[in-house]
């Protein structure tokens, strides 16, 4: 007759021996050997121990011991003795095994033979699966086949996020689009203002009260030198040139732009061009937009802009460029005006970022490959996720 399992009396702990090891071997010879148990459940589930869950356990003990820690409780119990065959182990018996979750390729066959519905209540679901399963890789082939849609990430199509229709071209993120389909977009911040260089004390923060600041000195020093390194970029000729409606960013594009006298009208070809040149063409003047959703957000008084129709008496080459804008583009008129030295009421955060994702959503929307946009600190650091804040006249390149 077998013997019965040892009992350990509640009020006594059982005592460790040398091995200290977790015999599973032990406990399934045990459990198997009692009266009622279930051996039918035993049969048909065999029980996993014996030498090579104990090779395994001892391996990890040792593991344990090399790191100078002891072995977890859950592993330590009285009974089994180990032997000295048992004992050779090596590092390479240590085994972890873990469980995946994988999804089915094209590579991979669909035996639709193979797939049984499971003999229980939940035969409808696994019979669902199996046909989601074909689907999906029936699009994977599909996809991957010459000639068929890539399989990356969609952008949304519209500013409440719902996805483009198959009719649609779909638009994807910029690192999944081949290169030559990507957008550069050549992010500038103004040079230091007027507004900047009466904060910028170290002396805490105190609103100086100076409406739509201009640039200081070091500002259109700072706007003159990004002019070279803009030359560096090669930005072709039909590069879209934008810019916020504040005078500081309006002049650091004056000032920064390679060619500044076409930004208006037509003008004749360079001298340098030869003696031929007055028979060329006259040059076309670059595409310029100012946007009222590229201005600062509106938090002191240096953000309050002037009404449309005193930029254009200011900046005449620049008209048409400002045919889009409306009078008084800025947050609350009614609240605040640079005109009238009147600041009342600051913009809030979220239409801040509604102007940056409308932005966005319009930069996606227009056909030109490359575009050169001059704006401020804290939209652009809203418009590259909160991560960057650029230094004056700062030149970032991004993809979209």
């Amino acid at each position: 007759m077998p013997p019965s399992p040892s009992l350990v009396p509640a009020n006594k702990k059982p005592r460790r021996s040398s091995a200290s090891v977790f015999d599973t071997d032990t406990q399934h010879d045990s459990m198997c050997e009692t009266p009622g148990f279930g051996g039918d459940l035993m049969a048909s589930h065999p029980p996993v121990g014996g030498v090579h869950t104990r090779t395994r356990l001892d391996s990890m003990e040792k593991f344990f011991g090399s790191q100078g820690l002891a072995s977890p409780p859950e592993m330590q119990h009285a009974g089994h003795k180990r032997t000295a065959s048992e004992r050779e182990v090596t590092d390479e018996d240590f085994v972890i095994h873990c469980s995946q979750s994988y999804t089915r390729t094209a590579s991979q066959s669909i035996p639709d033979s193979s797939l049984e519905a499971p003999e229980t209540s939940n035969a409808a679901s696994a019979s669902n699966a199996v046909g989601s399963s074909a689907g999906q890789a029936e699009e994977v082939e599909r996809r991957n086949a010459p000639g068929g849609t890539n399989t990356t990430p969609e952008l949304a199509n519209d500013a409440t996020g719902a996805s483009t229709s198959s009719s649609q071209e779909k638009k994807l993120f910029p690192i999944f689009r081949p290169k030559g389909e990507r957008k550069t977009l050549y992010i500038i911040r103004h040079g230091e203002s007027e507004f900047n260089a009466a904060t910028n004390t170290g002396k805490g923060f105190s609103d100086p009260q100076i409406y739509d600041p201009k640039l200081t000195a070091k500002g259109q020093s700072q706007a003159s030198r990004l002019r070279s390194k803009l030359a560096e970029q090669k930005i072709p000729e039909e590069a879209l040139w934008v810019t916020s409606p504040l005078t500081r960013a309006i002049d650091t594009l004056i000032l920064a732009c390679p060619q500044p006298q076409r930004l208006g009208s037509p003008v004749p070809p360079l001298a340098e061009a030869g003696p031929s040149a007055s028979n060329q063409a006259q040059l076309p003047p670059f595409k310029v937009v100012v946007r009222s959703e590229l201005s600062e957000h509106m938090v002191t008084t240096g953000d309050v802009g002037l009404p449309a129709s005193a930029l254009r008496s200011r900046y005449p080459q620049l008209c048409g460029a400002m045919g889009g804008l409306s009078e008084h583009w800025w947050w609350s008129p009614a609240d605040n005006n640079a005109e009238l030295h009147r600041f009342h009421k600051s913009e809030p955060k979220q239409k801040m970022k509604d102007r940056v994702a409308a932005f966005n959503r319009w930069v996606q929307s227009r056909p030109e490959k490359v575009i050169v946009a001059f704006g401020h600190s804290s939209f652009w650091c809203e418009f590259l996720g909160g991560r960057t804040r650029l230094r004056n006249c700062e030149l970032h390149t991004h993809f979209v």
